[in-house]
């Protein structure tokens, strides 16, 4: 996206805008040491919080730039992975500073120390990381994990390892050993005796507390605490496979299950969201959730119109929203979603959100939405509308392709139609009839020439 366009857009949880250097280094030092903790971001100086393009004073700016630079260089501590550059906008100049994520984590202010000098990225603020985030930081910046450490309040037990196993074997449908968990170290063998992980202790399921998933059905729209509102209501404990088919099995009972003719008399029945999704995204939620957040439960929540599924921890690695929609995956908890791929409870491929995202295309679903929601992450799947909107009242639902087409528009408007058929792999002529669509709808509208032009989403 251009320049102009990401000024256009406004402040995000990646792009922070100066009106000028300000002479208190932190004030910017900070989101630098931010964007370097999570997934990298842009400072540009010469621009106000309104999204006016101010500029910056021509004369002295190469050295002020340099100055951003030895700055950052000498206060930040490991020293994180930036560039710096003038660009001129509008016969304004700007000076950008570009951090990406970086590896040897956790970056922090030298001054403040760790503990009080970490920052990380939340809802676009770049605010201090709390004992959970640092640790988290400290392990990756370690090329380690939370499921791979020792646990010392469990013991190897062969009826806890057997029942892992025997459970573990029927989800598979093949056989898993005690040497599966050892490969994989779910079990890790010193000498003579034999140590487990935190991974062990998650699959034993009888050792952390507040690692369960509370699940609840409402009444209408919104989350209503009045207990008159829920309609059912289960939290599920136990070993965190077993997690998976409870919440699995309530969402299926609470939610329709239609029937279609496909022809002649034979009916199909299905539920009124592919329940390949519904399984995939609960996995996900229980594979790839922060445990070291063990204060925390997975919620989720079913509405007339939706499910929200929120779990602990934000996306892992330094991934975007968009390198995760794309495929990229950043394993939290390599050793779970080791024994889970042998398992075949996940494929451990990165392939889960498109094959969400396309199913829900196949069934002319509304796109689900993937969100950071604070220190959580969250997804949401919308439920098929018992009744279509009125054209009377002239609002209309996006459903399946057309929210792809819509959506896609909506990040990055300079894109032409053969690029968003390109992206969503999909038809240039389906693309121009959902392009048709949203126009007739108000959704959609162009803005400029061809080659030259933007669309503009409503």
């Amino acid at each position: 996206m251009s320049i102009e366009s990401l000024i256009k857009n406004g402040e995000a949880s990646s792009v922070e805008f100066k009106e000028d250097v300000p002479p208190d280094y932190k004030k910017y030092v900070k989101t630098i040491v931010a964007f370097s903790n999570t997934s990298g971001g842009m400072i540009i100086f010469g621009v106000d919080d309104d999204s006016i393009l101010r500029g910056l004073p021509e004369e002295g700016l190469p050295r002020k730039r340099d100055s951003i630079s030895d700055t950052i260089s000498k206060v930040c501590v490991p020293v994180p992975d930036f560039d710096t550059e003038i660009v001129t906008v509008e016969d304004k100049s700007l000076i950008i500073v570009n951090v990406y994520p970086g590896p040897n984590r956790p970056y922090y202010l030298a001054s403040e120390g760790v503990k009080n000098g970490t920052y990380v990225r939340i809802d676009g603020i770049s605010k201090l990381a709390d004992a959970a985030t640092l640790k988290e930081l400290q392990l990756e910046g370690k090329k380690d994990s939370f499921d791979a450490k020792i646990n010392f309040d469990t013991e190897v037990t062969e009826e806890a390892t057997n029942k892992i196993c025997s459970d573990l074997s029927k989800i598979a449908n093949a056989k898993i050993t005690m040497q599966n968990l050892i490969n994989e170290r779910v079990i890790i063998k010193k000498g003579g005796d034999y140590v487990p992980t935190n991974a062990y202790a998650l699959l034993q399921g009888n050792v952390f507390v507040f690692t369960e998933v509370k699940c609840a059905l409402f009444k209408g729209l919104e989350k209503k605490l009045d207990k008159t509102m829920f309609l059912d209501r289960r939290e599920y404990i136990g070993p965190i496979y077993q997690q998976i088919e409870d919440v699995y099995a309530f969402v299926l009972k609470n939610i329709r299950l239609e029937s279609y003719y496909t022809g002649g008399i034979a009916r199909e029945d299905e539920y009124e969201i592919p329940h390949d999704v519904i399984r995939e995204v609960i996995t996900n939620a229980v594979l790839h959730r922060s445990y070291i957040r063990s204060n925390m439960p997975t919620y989720v929540a079913i509405y007339d119109d939706r499910i929200e599924i929120i779990s602990p921890g934000k996306l892992y690695g330094g991934i975007t929203l968009e390198q995760m929609l794309e495929g990229k995956t950043e394993r939290r908890n390599p050793v779970i979603g080791k024994i889970f791929a042998l398992a075949r409870i996940s494929e451990g491929w990165g392939r889960g959100v498109k094959g969400i995202i396309l199913e829900c295309i196949k069934h002319d679903l509304k796109m689900p939405l993937f969100e950071e929601w604070g220190e959580d992450f969250k997804v949401t799947l919308y439920r098929r509308p018992l009744f279509k909107e009125s054209d009377v009242t002239k609002e209309f639902t996006l459903l399946g392709t057309e929210y792809a087409v819509y959506n896609t528009f909506a990040s990055n408007p300079e894109m032409s139609m053969s690029e968003v058929a390109e992206t969503l792999n999909i038809s240039l002529a389906t693309v121009k009839r959902s392009v048709a669509e949203l126009k007739e709808k108000g959704r959609l509208v162009r803005e400029g020439g061809k080659g030259q032009g933007m669309w503009i989403v409503k």
